[in-house]
């Protein structure tokens, strides 16, 4: 049977506003203070800790940032750090062993993404692992931590989710192949999760969802190619692509920069009944609801 598809079309705009540098040091204070309670080990030197560095340079400097390549950087990372601690429960909320492993691994690395090669860059993909899992879990769905990187539960059943980043345009669907082997081998049905983080820079970040969606698929043309292959394989139930554009601007010659965000997803599910289309518009209908109503009070 051909797969059938559930998608709530592509999203686009700002998860947290547009904002100041004394903003993102706050959401770094509140994620490494979250990460502290819980019992995260903070390894030294500390990723997320240079990162509100960088910011609070960038802040106190009369003529703002001297690399504001870096200062993007660092924006992403406190601000994907301080979603997944908005994830982990409430105030007295806990982590598992294996979930603060995991997050002491992903705050380790370099900050300077051009110093980055294929051994360091595993606090990073650790890092979209947890994120994906943020993401979702700000949708109401139920994560857990397991094989292959995530497993979240539709309908009672439990589908795996294999994330990976991609840094070249031309491992897009090697790594989409990847995981889709990964899912055939360790689970019986499941999901793969795509960050397009490194390909964004030359979209139109205007504030028609659709317009950004098509300006995407235009100048990364294998997200298309991926989406076809993957709906293709009966036992992938689904596809998420997540990426954001950080970029710092002055508005004079002497001011503090300001902070522009923009963001896009696209949350699709494929399905090899109606039984499983049905169940799987109902998931969307509500994940997009409640991760609307949860992402305006961030």
């Amino acid at each position: 049977m051909t797969a059938e598809e559930s998608t709530g079309g592509w999203r686009h705009g700002p998860a947290i506003p547009t904002a100041g540098a004394s903003s993102v040091l706050r959401s770094a204070d509140y994620a490494l203070k979250r990460f502290r309670t819980i019992g995260v080990p903070i390894p030294s030197p500390c990723r997320l800790e240079a990162a509100r560095a960088v910011v609070s340079s960038a802040r106190n400097a009369r003529d703002g940032a001297d690399d504001f390549a870096l200062l993007a950087e660092a924006t992403r990372t406190v601000y994907e750090f301080y979603y997944i601690s908005r994830s982990i429960g409430g105030t007295g909320g806990t982590a598992d062993r294996r979930l603060k492993a995991a997050l002491g691994n992903a705050l380790s690395g370099p900050l300077d993404i051009r110093e980055e090669e294929d051994e360091s860059a595993r606090p990073r993909n650790t890092q979209f692992e947890l994120f994906v899992g943020a993401w979702l879990t700000c949708g109401g769905a139920t994560i857990r931590q397991a094989e292959p990187d995530l497993q979240l539960q539709i309908d009672e059943k439990w589908l795996g989710v294999a994330a990976k980043r991609v840094r070249s345009r031309r491992k897009i669907l090697q790594r989409v192949v990847e995981a889709s082997e990964q899912g055939r081998h360790r689970t019986k049905a499941g999901l793969v999760a795509l960050s397009i983080d490194h390909f964004i820079e030359p979209v139109d970040t205007g504030p028609d969802p659709k317009v950004a969606g098509q300006s995407l698929e235009t100048h990364v043309p294998e997200i298309l190619e991926a989406h076809e292959l993957l709906m293709s394989q009966a036992h992938i139930r689904g596809f998420v692509v997540i990426g954001s554009k950080y970029e710092w601007v002055s508005t004079s010659a002497h001011g503090r920069p300001h902070l522009r965000m923009s963001t896009f997803s696209r949350f699709q599910l494929f399905a090899n009944s109606d039984e499983e289309k049905l169940a799987g518009d109902a998931f969307l209908s509500a994940f997009d609801e409640t991760q609307r109503d949860r992402l305006s009070r961030f």
